[in-house]
């Protein structure tokens, strides 16, 4: 895997999370709303790698669960956290990387 299939897979987890956040925010902000239906986030794993994130409407009318939604608001908060220390890390990669070339270019000891 390259430095930007990284990015690239780590991108799409934080756009999953992102789907998963606007899922439970509008659970919870809808929770008393007669008629409303519970949304979820569905999530595919990706042959190239990632994974591509679809917001669906549950058929039930169940009660939302309040608690469970703020179980996935936690879940959500570490698949945001978990990508993004993927993406600083591969940053970091890459700094140094074109930190060895230009210490190669600049040394006149060579």
């Amino acid at each position: 895997m390259s430095l930007l299939d990284a990015i690239s897979t780590s991108l799409s987890g934080i756009s999953a999370a992102q789907k998963q956040l606007d899922a439970i925010a509008s659970n919870i902000a809808n929770a008393n709303t007669p008629g409303y239906r519970v949304q979820r986030v569905e999530m595919v794993s990706l042959p190239t790698g990632g994974v591509e994130a679809s917001i669906r409407t549950d058929n039930s009318s169940a009660p939302i669960d309040v608690a469970k939604e703020s179980v996935n608001l936690v879940k959500a908060k570490s698949l945001y956290a978990a990508n993004g220390m993927v993406i600083k890390t591969d940053n970091q990669m890459l700094g140094s990387l074109l930190d060895m070339f230009d210490r190669d270019h600049t040394d006149t000891n060579i």
